[in-house]
């Protein structure tokens, strides 16, 4: 059936129904006048020491609530635990909370099937499918598109020793009777892996479990697998590569490669190697990511030699100053994307057996190549522009490329991470945009044919009507252009009191890409404006726009967002007092500095998971983004970038909500408190801290409270359309 456009008449959350509420005064409000007191911010602030001060490579740290960090401290615990009681009250106690929770929950649930792209391995086609009616996942795969799918896993079997486990990713076994499993409990980190029998339709005995374990890829024989594990939960300063011998005890495993193992591989503190095997099932390849860069160094090695414990056999094929940002191999040769230093990006080859020099397949001088992957002797690859992809194909046989026809334009996604072994059966892909929905395709290796899968059909309001995707490029502080990216909805445009809600992420080369979240409907459908900043950092102009906003260039990232909020009030899209902006995890940094140098922009925001202490990083994998706070230069960086740390008692902050949770292991609890206690401190405007029990981000159910809560606390600081 095909489904309709959403059109405005057909929203549960409309202007009228929302006056009406309004008007019928939902009694949660004023249940008790402690309850009001709570809406107001009045959670008194424990005692604590008196200011604590540090001078750290000559810089003086002043931390006033460094005893949250202490986790024996029962009154910084009972002040969070308040703190989030008037959170939850003041959220709750909005008259449209309940609404946009059930209509939330609504919209999330008419998507009836997302699916991942699926991996075709040798003729066998893999996908995972999260099933809206009863919140299910399925594993499942197909012979051919025309067959019904064969289910493999479900949720029943993905909870082991009463946790409930999800898939991060998997890899089927060359003969595919074997699925290793990358499974993490639900809200955690923590990794483990688990191997599938498809023949017996359950899992084996085998558990590598040790701490966080990665990355399995099989060898030829289909019953033994690599996998990099770390051996300390979330520190990359003792990773080890390992072989796993289907049925045998993980005490057993064979150590492959550690940082001692060889004189020619060798890798420090937070650097992470993968080892994989190449297509010709005789070498193999490790894939050495130093910390967190987004250059990779690689070296190869005959299979037998490393399996006969021969170390030194390893030899270096790129090295990271030629900047790799990822390779992928035919029998014969190595193809690489790489960075040039003119700000292009290009494909280059080489044959593998001389190691000859590399020759040029592809030099992108507009826009960039953002992924690539091979399939038999055809080269794909994304290429980036201004915010859309196009799909180009390359044959490798005699260099011919072509450009295939999208649907529509938005953004690609391919399935990079798991190895494809196919025979000349063409590519899968993802393809979405920020007012058409997400859908599964297809694109045969021969001809320019694409096809739209029914793998992951199109949810009741994935076509929406009336909504326009407006993109401008915004002068930022030292005239570098910055894209932003406009959505709403028909007729909005021009009036300079519709709300906006502006985000901005800005780190690890990760950007905010073309995505429909039909969540977000009632925001739109009622006047309001979307706006993502792709400020410096992120990887919307590719690598050279990432390392623009690293490190000692970290200030691009808040000082492109600060000329975003300039330019939607400026071309009257909206004013301060209804210009609301939100970041999360390593947006916090953008979005808590851009509070401390222009506050008066903001008439609201939202910090969720957020990084706001910067200083206090104890993560190698961070070291390489941000800073590493034993260095002295590198730790200027961080205090520079540091939010809490320029809270000033001079800014007339807006009302801020935090969001954290109780297990996150990226961003402790202990920080976003002293943040909020901080700037508590120093304003008169609320400020809450809500946290959930769940890690680094909800899911599920619990998702769609989230998102009401922050839409909650948008439509009422910002006095979004009942005012």
């Amino acid at each position: 059936m095909k489904h309709q456009p959403l059109r405005t008449a057909d929203m549960k959350l409309s202007l009228e129904r929302i006056h009406k509420r309004v008007k019928q005064g939902i009694a949660l409000i004023i249940i008790t006048i402690g309850i009001c007191q709570i809406a107001f911010g009045q959670v008194p602030l424990p005692l604590l020491p008196k200011n604590s001060s540090d001078t750290i490579h000559g810089i003086q740290i002043d931390d006033p609530f460094s005893p949250f960090e202490d986790p024996a401290n029962l009154e910084a615990k009972k002040w969070i635990e308040q703190k989030n009681l008037e959170a939850k009250a003041a959220l709750n106690g909005q008259p449209i909370h309940t609404l946009l929770v059930d209509t939330i929950s609504a919209l999330s649930a008419s998507t009836p099937i997302r699916a991942t792209v699926p991996l075709n391995n040798n003729g066998v086609i893999y996908t995972q499918l999260d099933i809206a009616e009863g919140n299910e996942t399925k594993l499942v795969k197909y012979n051919t598109l025309a067959e019904p799918y064969e289910v493999l896993l479900t949720n029943e079997l993905l909870t082991i020793n009463g946790s409930v486990y999800e898939i991060f990713d998997y890899n089927p076994s060359p003969d595919n009777r074997y699925i290793a499993l990358q499974l993490y409990p639900k809200g955690l980190d923590d990794m483990i892996i688990r191997i599938y029998d498809s023949k017996t339709g359950s899992f084996t005995e085998d558990i590598i479990d040790a701490s966080t374990s990665y990355y399995p890829f099989w060898l030829p024989d289909s019953k033994s697998f690599f996998y990099t594990q770390l051996c300390s939960p979330m520190k990359f300063d003792s990773v080890q590569v390992k072989r796993h011998i289907i049925g045998q005890s993980q005490n057993t495993d064979q150590l492959v490669l550690d940082r001692q193992s060889s004189n020619i591989l060798t890798y420090g503190d937070g650097d992470f190697p993968v080892i994989q095997m190449l297509p010709d099932g005789k070498r193999v390849v490790c894939s050495m990511a130093y910390g967190i860069s987004q250059y990779v160094d690689h070296y190869i090695a005959p299979l037998d030699e490393i399996l006969g414990e021969q170390s030194n056999s390893w030899q270096r094929i790129t090295s990271s100053d030629q900047q790799i940002i990822t390779a992928d191999f035919t029998q014969n040769d190595a193809y690489l994307l790489r960075a040039e230093p003119d700000s292009t990006t290009s494909i280059v080859y080489f044959n593998i057996q001389e190691l000859e020099d590399t020759t040029v397949l592809i030099n992108e001088k507009e826009g960039f190549i953002a992924e690539m992957m091979i399939e038999e002797d055809v080269l794909y690859y994304e290429k980036s522009y201004q915010g859309s992809s196009q799909l180009i194909r390359v044959n490798l046989i005699d260099k011919s490329t072509s450009t295939l026809q999208l649907p529509f334009q938005g953004d690609l996604v391919l399935n990079t991470e798991s190895p494809v072994r196919v025979n000349g059966q063409g590519l899968f892909f993802g393809l979405s945009s920020w007012n058409q929905g997400y859908g599964i395709y297809y694109a045969s290796s021969e001809g320019d044919t694409i096809i739209k899968t029914d793998i992951r059909p199109a949810g009741k309001y994935e076509n929406p009507d009336n909504l326009v995707v407006e993109q401008v490029l915004v002068r930022s502080h030292d005239s570098t252009e910055v894209p932003l990216t406009l959505i709403y909805r028909e007729g909005v445009k021009g009036s300079d009191v519709a709300p906006v809600i502006l985000e901005a992420y800005g780190a690890y080369g990760t950007s905010l890409e073309p995505y429909l979240q039909v969540e977000s409907l009632p925001w739109l459908y009622n006047g309001g404006i979307l706006a993502k900043a792709h400020v410096r950092g992120g990887g919307e102009n590719g690598p050279q726009w990432h390392t623009a906003g690293r490190k000692k260039t970290k200030s691009n990232t808040w000082k492109d967002l600060i000329a975003c909020a300039q330019f939607l009030i400026e071309e009257n899209y909206t004013k301060p007092e209804k210009l609301g902006v939100i970041g999360g995890s390593a947006g916090g940094i953008a979005v808590g500095m851009a509070l401390n140098k222009a506050p008066k922009l903001f008439g609201a925001a939202v910090l969720s998971y957020p990084m706001v202490n910067p200083v206090r990083l104890e993560s190698e994998e961070q070291f390489d983004e941000f800073g590493d706070p034993k260095d002295s230069t590198e730790f200027n960086y961080l205090y520079q970038m540091d939010p809490y740390l320029h809270i000033s008692s001079k800014n007339n902050y807006p009302p801020i909500l935090v969001i954290a949770g109780v297990t996150d292991p990226r961003i402790p609890l202990w920080s976003t408190a002293k943040y909020v206690a901080r700037i508590q401190q120093v304003t008169d405007q609320p400020v809450f801290l809500r946290v959930y029990n769940t890690g680094h981000g909800t899911q599920g159910t619990d998702n769609v409270l989230e998102l009401a809560d922050q839409f909650s606390f948008f439509m009422w600081k910002l006095n979004a359309w009942y005012d």
